[in-house]
């Protein structure tokens, strides 16, 4: 499964490539990671750490998950 970020948010991106709804979009975000998270055989970058460690861990840890987003915009 392969997720995309810009897919999930692109529909919430204006034209002038203002953010539409920042509080949405995070929720948007922390959702399809909790999504991921529950998926046993998901290659999550917890999992990848613990395998790196050689620990044998696949799946997500939904109680690790916090999402911010930001707007920054050059001053004219």
């Amino acid at each position: 499964y392969s997720l995309k970020l810009i897919d999930l948010i692109r529909p919430f991106i204006r034209a002038t490539d203002d953010i539409a709804d920042p509080e949405l979009i995070a929720e948007i975000l922390s959702n399809a990671a909790e999504r991921l998270s529950n998926q046993p055989g998901y290659l999550s970058p917890f999992a990848k750490s613990a395998q790196d460690l050689n620990y044998d861990y696949i799946g997500g840890k939904s109680d690790d998950i916090t999402v911010m987003v930001a707007q920054v915009k050059l001053a004219k």
